[in-house]
């Protein structure tokens, strides 16, 4: 078996993580400009959905959202793909357009506020 072969084999349940329920919130120390007094923080609430898919891009993808936006939607179009990253379901499409709309949310919040997200709630 190749690394390709492995890789596609690879079980990804283990990054679900968060199944306590809590939510990690992705703060920045800029200042918001619809504040009245412009100190809010600016804030983004991460699922446990959102930490699994950053603790995808971080393992899997070498921290890149656009290698793992460009797998999914190979996966999503029954093409050629590295990883199956989403369970083979009648859901699959589904879930698949949900992630790929989460990535495209945590992607410009990162470019809005100059940042990268982590999967721990943090911003690096």
């Amino acid at each position: 078996m190749d690394w390709l072969d492995q890789a596609r084999a690879f079980p990804l349940n283990w990054a679900r993580g968060g199944s306590d329920g809590r939510q990690a919130v992705a703060r920045t120390s800029s200042k918001r400009k619809d504040s009245p007094d412009g100190s809010a923080a600016h804030r983004l609430v991460l699922t446990a959905e959102h930490r699994m898919l950053l603790e995808i891009r971080d393992t899997l993808y070498e921290g890149r959202w656009d290698v793992f936006a460009r797998d999914l939607e190979a996966r999503r179009r029954a093409e050629p793909h590295v990883f199956d990253t989403v369970a083979e379901t009648p859901d699959m499409l589904a879930t698949i357009g949900a992630h790929l709309t989460l990535i495209a949310e945590m992607q410009a919040w990162e470019r809005t506020h100059g940042t990268t997200l982590r999967s721990d709630g943090e911003a690096a």
